[in-house]
């Protein structure tokens, strides 16, 4: 037994390596918890239905939220309190949830989380000063009971210091109270900068697509018609420069090589060639071979008369 435990305490347990291996795995699990809470909280949030049973509705008609009851208290619980800023803390989740995916890591987790709260905090009392609109289920403003609590605190404070200029005071307000809060949120996510600036050229191409789409429908742009492309395609083949080959490939049908269409010869090439005589086969008179179809001898291979030519 002692034997065992010294050979267990003399290295570790585990192969080497393997300790990675498990924090990885370990870092994507937590990215996809994470990743899963995010997405189920915010269509919690898309569905949410103020008739459904929550702790400020007593009903017996069944929820209406995709998450049912659970999802429903839920969701009345976040936008009752901050209104259309409740959409904030799922947009933190989903972000740490892909860092931890990437394995990139959550650095200072516990700083983010309370980034997360500020901007909570104080997005939700700069949305109050936007007018609701028709569809807004209640009767406090955007932000809701938090955010408008918040506002009504700081407006307060503001008149007890001699300085309520409503309508003024209140815009100066929300833009001191804005630039903290969306820095904030930023901050919270933890996205590097490559992250930041692939979303931008996301932002951008979307834009450019929105912006397309609605000028088609307005009618000030035509969209391409398949006539369009076939015509662009023309003009692109008309345009290109035709490729030219040093020997071209005769072009065959088959097995048989036309040879309608040679290349010509040169004046050199004709001048050089030899001469051919035409064997007439209509009966007409005979062409004698010109006498350049013969070369001339060698004087000097004349060796005069051999035996082997007199036998």
């Amino acid at each position: 037994m002692t034997w065992l435990a010294q050979k267990l305490g003399s290295g570790p347990l585990l192969p080497q390596g393997s300790s990675a291996f498990f924090a990885r795995r370990m870092s994507e699990l937590s990215g996809l918890i994470f990743c899963v809470l995010s997405v189920g909280y915010l269509a919690a949030l898309a569905t949410y239905n103020p008739a459904d049973p929550s702790m400020n509705s007593a009903t017996d008609s069944p929820a209406l939220n995709v998450l049912g009851q659970t999802g429903a208290m839920v969701a009345d619980l976040m936008v009752q309190s901050f209104g259309l800023a409740a959409l904030l803390p799922g947009m933190s989740l989903l972000a740490w949830g892909v860092l931890l995916v990437r394995k990139r890591g959550v650095p200072q987790l516990w700083l983010r989380v309370v980034l997360a709260l500020v901007a909570l905090m104080t997005l939700s009392a700069v949305i109050t000063l936007l007018p609701p609109f028709a569809a807004w289920p209640l009767n406090v403003g955007l932000g809701g009971v938090t955010g408008q609590v918040l506002m009504d605190r700081i407006g307060q404070t503001v008149v007890n210091l001699d300085l309520a200029i409503p309508y003024i005071t209140a815009l100066s307000i929300g833009g001191v109270l804005a630039v903290p809060g969306l820095a904030a949120f930023v901050f919270s996510l933890g996205l590097p900068n490559e992250d930041w600036q692939a979303l931008a050229r996301a932002g951008i191409r979307l834009n450019r697509k929105v912006g397309e789409a609605v000028l088609a429908l307005l009618g000030h742009v035509r969209p391409l018609s398949k006539d369009d492309d076939d015509l662009v395609v023309a003009k692109k083949k008309r345009r290109s420069p035709k490729k030219t080959t040093a020997n071209p490939k005769p072009k065959t049908k088959g097995l048989v090589v036309d040879n309608s269409k040679t290349l010509k010869t040169g004046r050199k090439a004709t001048a050089q060639r030899q001469g051919k005589f035409d064997l007439n086969d209509a009966g007409e008179d005979f062409q004698l071979p010109p006498l350049d179809l013969l070369a001339t001898p060698d004087p000097k291979a004349n060796k005069g008369m051999t035996k082997a030519a007199l036998e």
